[in-house]
């Protein structure tokens, strides 16, 4: 029958790289999640919020009443002007692409402001549909959602729309305030940063793994390694009187294994020389009992056949003892040329007791 194949075994100083490796994975992956998840948040607060704030600021600083005048009469006044400049002011201030006010229809948009046109963009209509009809009639409809549209152009440049109704005296919404600003690819500033966070990660564990796995390697692998070669030489040399003795000082239970190790090895071979005497002592006395047997087997008759002259009769015997030597005997003899004498003994018990006893009997 083959045997199985041997199993490779993994070596214990890889077993705590991949350890290391593994636990530096496990930190880097949860730092990673924790960033992203606060950058994802305070991107949020930080660089749309500034806009929806700039964009609700403009809304509530509008008169509705005066956006349905011009809406109606497309003419312009001071307070225009003035709206126009507070408008651009924002813009600059909040850094946005542009700013506008327009007032939302079926199928288009009527502008009443905006502060890419230099005050001339009263009246301006637009095509109002797809996306960006529905995420402004949503900001229409409740301004306490941020509705919010995302559309990518000029060369894959994000640029976010942000919306804030404008309400007449009762309450009811009549235009809405636009904020355009360049957004940032979060997926890509995530992906740097969490790749800025790794290489800060990287270096800065880098020196912690190295010192642990040096202590490691001195204070475990070294010792255990040190042990296994110890037990490899105690069982190639058994025959030794000198017992195998690691020399191993960590001052914790490595240590405690090695001198436990170290007694065992001295009363492994103390064991080993009191065996070592047993078997010289059995088979001392296994030479002395075959002799016995040899001296008890000649007291008993051997030649066969005993008589050869005498043709009417034939006998034989034989004794096998249990043990080396046994307490049975027989004997026969020819008493006249009529008579033959059979002599047959038994001994209670077995063993050089009954053998002596059949002895001396």
């Amino acid at each position: 029958m083959s045997k199985a194949p041997k199993k490779k075994r993994k070596k214990l100083t890889a077993k705590a790289i991949l350890g290391l490796i593994f636990v530096l994975a496990f930190i880097v992956v949860f730092v990673c999640i924790g960033i992203t998840w606060r950058y994802i948040d305070d991107f949020d607060d930080s660089h749309y919020g500034t806009a929806f704030t700039l964009t609700h600021t403009a809304s509530e600083y509008i008169d509705g009443e005066k956006v349905i005048g011009y809406y109606e009469n497309r003419e312009t006044d001071d307070y225009y002007v003035q709206v126009q400049e507070s408008l651009e002011l924002l813009r600059s201030e909040g850094d946005l692409n542009r700013m506008y006010v327009f007032v939302p229809l079926e199928n288009e948009i009527v502008t009443i402001w905006s502060t890419d046109s230099d005050g001339n963009a009263l009246g301006v209509r637009q095509v109002f549909e797809g996306e960006f009809k529905k995420c402004a009639m949503g900001s229409f409809s409740d301004d306490s959602e941020q509705n919010v549209y995302f559309n990518e152009q000029n060369g894959n440049k994000l640029v976010v729309t942000s919306f804030s109704p404008i309400r007449d005296k009762g309450g009811k919404p009549i235009a809405l305030v636009a904020s355009e600003f360049q957004g940032e690819n979060i997926i890509i500033k995530i992906a740097e940063f969490n790749l800025a966070t790794l290489g800060i990660v990287l270096v800065s564990s880098i020196i912690p793994i190295l010192i642990f796995y040096r202590k490691t390697k001195k204070g475990v692998l070294m010792p255990i390694k040190r042990l296994n070669t110890a037990a490899k030489q105690m069982v190639g040399d058994l025959e030794s009187e000198k017992p195998v003795l690691p020399d191993i000082h960590t001052s914790d239970e490595i240590e405690e294994l090695s001198d436990s190790f170290g007694q065992m090895n001295r009363e492994l071979r103390d064991y080993i020389g009191q065996l070592r005497l047993a078997t010289a002592e059995k088979e001392r006395i296994g030479a002395e009992l075959n002799m016995a047997k040899d001296i008890q087997a000649a007291q008993l008759p051997s030649t066969f056949p005993a008589f050869p002259d005498r043709k009417d009769f034939d006998i034989y015997a034989s004794m096998t003892p249990a043990k080396e030597v046994g307490g049975d005997f027989y004997d026969f003899f020819l008493v006249d040329d009529a008579h033959l004498a059979m002599v047959i003994a038994d001994v209670s018990g077995k063993g050089i007791p009954a053998s002596l006893f059949m002895m001396i009997s």
